[in-house]
């Protein structure tokens, strides 16, 4: 037996290990149109801590399952589904259906040469982050909460954890150790997990919440929380720029948050405002950040918001031409980077804004002042607002 087999295999120290959810505690949905194809996502990250002296392997895929419950403390039931290896091959000179094929299995069996790349190494008094992407989607008139370990490396399979779920119903999500078995069909998860539970010790994470709202009917763009409404602003239609150098046209899109309590309450728009994409297809668009140097939040950035009261924020907005060649849409993050959505064509997006609160006070370092402000509505807060359609013409439409 290898090295790794034998750390592989070794039992699970519960006692001496520790999980959690980084972020957040509360999440916000809306409820997607019934007759949409969009998928909300949403991405969760898990940290598990090694306390002890020695390094352990596991596989996330087999052993990090949701448990998701009711706000009547009923567990939901899971079902499972897998696909086949997921290989990323470019295969535009491959014209035969049955040659990809075989090219597709050749590399899924290749890969159990490298089977120890299912496993996570955790060594000893380290902490490794584990990426579970949440999504939420009608399919044949059910709203379905899908899950899954992010991929981690270039050729795995991918193990879906879905439930059933009810529009009208708020719910509470943790994630829990199970140890791997060699029968871990979805029937016996109930058994395992109820096993495990019965022991001294478990290995979970804290419940977060998940709020499932409707948008507004007067503001189908908003969703309130707690007499808090959150709504993202954008103009409906943009004029793609010329191919030129330097020629650009810029987007009024930005957030507006109501107050509707009788409770002054402060806000964070330091870098709290996340955009998303979505295409005709209904997949989501890849995004990335850039930033060449970073910037200290300013007074600005923390707006009192008084009972009644909306304030807004519109960050710098800009669609433009890469390399006169690929169209993309930069938005500042609000922190001195930018986020950036490359490959655009004309056509008509999905797009929202979601708003992720981290803290409950802040420093504020700005030359003119200087202290901390108190963020007094929830703590560790994810709100992402409905959908909106952003149309990019061609000037020739």
């Amino acid at each position: 037996m290898t090295s790794f087999e034998s750390n592989r295999d070794n039992a699970f120290d519960f006692d001496n290990n520790s999980m959690q959810i980084w972020q957040p505690d509360l999440i916000v949905l809306p409820i997607p149109e019934k007759m949409s194809r969009t998928v909300s996502s949403v991405q969760s990250d898990i940290y598990i801590t090694n306390n002890t002296k020695k390094s352990f392997y596991f596989n996330p895929v087999e052993t990090i399952i949701p448990e998701l419950m009711t706000t009547g403390k009923e567990i939901l039931q899971e079902f499972f589904a897998k696909n086949e290896s997921a290989v990323s091959v470019q295969t535009n000179k491959l014209s035969s259906q049955s040659l990809r094929l075989k090219l597709t299995r050749l590399l899924a069996n290749f890969t159990k040469l490298f089977k120890r790349s299912d496993y996570l190494l955790v060594e000893a008094g380290s902490t490794r982050a584990i990426d579970i992407n949440i999504s939420m989607f009608w399919h044949n008139n059910q709203l379905i909460f899908k899950f899954y370990v992010a991929q981690f490396r270039f050729i795995t399979h991918t193990k879906y954890c879905l439930f059933n779920v009810v529009p009208t119903e708020n719910y509470q999500l943790r994630f829990i150790y199970l140890p791997a078995n060699k029968n871990r069909s979805g029937s016996n998860i109930r058994k395992l997990r109820i096993t495990q539970e019965t022991k001294s010790s478990q290995l979970a994470t804290s419940f977060l919440n998940i709020y499932l709202v409707q948008p507004i009917k007067t503001e189908t763009n908003a969703v309130e929380v707690d007499g808090i409404q959150f709504e993202t602003v954008a103009a409906q239609s943009l004029i793609i720029p010329e191919k030129k150098r330097e020629a650009e046209v810029s987007l009024q899109i930005g957030m507006e948050v109501t107050n509707k309590t009788q409770t002054p309450f402060r806000f964070d728009f330091f870098a709290t405002l996340v955009p998303e994409l979505i295409g005709a297809n209904g997949q989501t668009l890849q995004r990335s950040y850039f930033c060449r140097l970073l910037q200290a939040p300013r007074e600005s950035d923390y707006p009192l918001a008084m009972p009644g009261e909306s304030i807004r924020c519109f960050p710098d907005a800009k669609l433009f031409w890469l390399k006169l060649d690929v169209l993309s849409l930069q938005i500042a993050a609000g922190d001195g980077g930018f986020w950036i959505f490359n490959n655009l064509q004309p056509g008509v997006y999905k797009f929202r804004f979601a708003y992720q609160k981290h803290n409950s006070f802040v420093k504020i370092n700005d030359k003119t002042k200087a202290g901390t402000k108190s963020l007094n509505w929830k703590y560790k807060t994810m709100v992402f607002t409905p959908f909106v359609d952003l149309c990019f013409n061609s000037g020739d439409d």
